[in-house]
């Protein structure tokens, strides 16, 4: 999980994207090697991945401990 952060903090915007505020710029004013995600849009990056992690949670197969203990909850409370 800790990848996924330090790649999207790596990202960049597309080429044609707004231009780069003047604290990317370097002092001749030409720009910087990579122009970073504004707040908003790592944040939406963000949670894409999440999102993407909780499906493919969410779509594992539950530990037969962890369904054996949940089965006998179901019948301690049928009782």
């Amino acid at each position: 999980m800790s990848s996924t952060i330090a790649v999207l903090a790596e990202r960049s915007l597309p080429e044609g994207s707004a231009r780069a505020p003047s604290s990317t710029l370097a002092r001749d004013g030409a720009p910087l090697a990579k122009e970073p995600l504004s707040d908003a849009e790592l944040l939406a990056e963000i949670g894409r991945s999440l999102t993407t992690v909780y499906v493919d949670f969410l779509q594992q197969p539950i530990p037969r401990r962890t369904a054996n203990v949940l089965n006998q909850i179901k019948v301690a409370f049928r009782a």
